[in-house]
């Protein structure tokens, strides 16, 4: 931003000075009927043209402020947005800005960007929900298996417990697949 600014204010009070440079000697010139008489040019430059110059010095005083002044106006809601970007890249999806009473076109970007960071922060939400749900429902049979699987593992179990527990983890092992298998789907 301060670059574009700096540049920007550059140009313009090189192109202030440029032509009031310009305007002075041509006008200053014209007015006395000398173009190239070495005594008139010097007295030009040292004493008519004084108050030109000062009148010049005033001139890009104020075109410096004005700059200032819009430049501000123009780059600060650029400002704003910058910084609300980098705290949505950093996760932070509550972030929105302020719409002012801009330019149309500053006041749809910033529009747009509140939608997308409402959308970002709905996506969000819907994310966390299903990550919670999925890891839930994988929990269940997971603690299921590694519960008789320990149990197996003891050992002195009768023949028909160790079917049972066996079973068990046949059908949990299935119904894990089973989940795995919907969230793909």
């Amino acid at each position: 931003m301060r670059r574009i600014r700096s540049r920007l204010t550059i140009l313009l009070l090189l192109l202030v000075i440029f032509t009031s440079l310009l305007s002075i000697t041509l006008s200053a010139l014209t007015r006395n009927g000398v173009l190239f008489q070495r005594d008139q040019v010097r007295y030009l430059i040292f004493g008519y043209a004084f108050k030109d110059v000062v009148l010049l010095v005033v001139a890009v005083a104020m075109v410096l402020i004005f700059i200032n002044l819009t430049s501000r106006s123009t780059t600060n809601p650029i400002r704003e947005l910058t910084l609300a970007t980098r705290e949505i890249a950093r996760g932070n999806f509550d972030v929105t800005v302020d719409i002012g009473d801009r330019v149309e076109e500053w006041g749809e970007l910033q529009r747009n960007f509140n939608l997308m960071a409402a959308e970002l922060r709905s996506n969000e939400y819907l994310r966390k929900d299903f990550i919670s749900n999925v890891s839930h429902q994988l929990k269940t049979p997971l603690s299921i298996l590694s519960g008789y699987a320990s149990l197996l593992e003891e050992g002195g179990l009768t023949p028909e417990e160790e079917a049972e527990y066996s079973t068990v983890i046949a059908r949990e092992s299935q119904r894990l697949v089973g989940l795995i298998d919907d969230m793909f789907r």
